[in-house]
């Protein structure tokens, strides 16, 4: 991972990405059902080579406010913790260039050059003054490094927000997707991350998420 972009990395997500359909269209532009804006896509459409799903144990957190849905966005922490509160997170194979391609539309830019040398020997580095412009290394598989995108700021530095109901249905239907989580088990881990454990218990979380499918199925 020097030089240029490398020709495949593991790009590891930890929010909406979690939903497949969800990644695919940001690879390969258009709408994805349901979705409220069309994304630009990447300069190579393929899919991923594989998928998987993770365990990481840098913290996750919710702060600053979503363009989309209002309330709060998920960002990961820049460094491990120890302990038992991992996050769930889901792993794609796609190349060094589609990696950029994200970075730039997740920053509304046209392009996201990574210095892949910094990257590689330093863990992280900073693509831009976006707010999920700080690449980081979380780990190694298969030979391939595991790399994601989080708030160039930890998350010390970083107030928490509390994340609405849309988007936690987003984050749902992602973890359901990678992990098979059941609808108990979606919400007690929600609820548990800082933002939204000051906000939402599980019991009011699981009737919220009832209700947003409920509307979304009312002709």
């Amino acid at each position: 991972m020097t030089g240029g972009p490398p020709s495949l990395v593991w790009y590891v997500s930890y929010g909406s990405n979690l939903h497949r359909a969800r990644f695919l269209s940001y690879l390969e532009g258009g709408r994805m059902p349901g979705g409220r804006r069309a994304d630009q896509g990447c300069r190579d459409p393929s899919p991923p080579r594989d998928d998987a799903a993770l365990d990481l144990d840098h913290p996750l957190y919710f702060s600053g406010e979503s363009r989309v849905w209002g309330g709060g966005v998920a960002f990961l922490d820049h460094e491990a913790h120890a302990g038992d509160d991992r996050t769930y997170a889901r792993g794609y194979v796609i190349t060094g260039e589609q990696f950029e391609d994200l970075v730039a539309q997740e920053s509304k830019r046209d392009h996201a050059a990574l210095d892949w040398a910094t990257l590689a020997g330093d863990g992280r580095v900073t693509v831009g003054p976006g707010r999920y412009d700080l690449a980081l290394v979380v780990g190694e598989r298969d030979g391939l490094p595991m790399v994601t995108f989080t708030h160039p700021a930890p998350m010390a530095a970083n107030p928490t927000a509390a994340p609405v109901v849309g988007y936690l249905h987003m984050l749902a239907e992602g973890l359901r997707d990678a992990h098979g989580l059941d609808d108990a088990a979606v919400a007690d881990y929600l609820v548990r991350h800082p933002g939204a454990r000051e906000a939402w218990t599980a019991t009011a979380l699981l009737d919220a998420l009832e209700a947003w499918v409920a509307g979304l199925a009312t002709p």
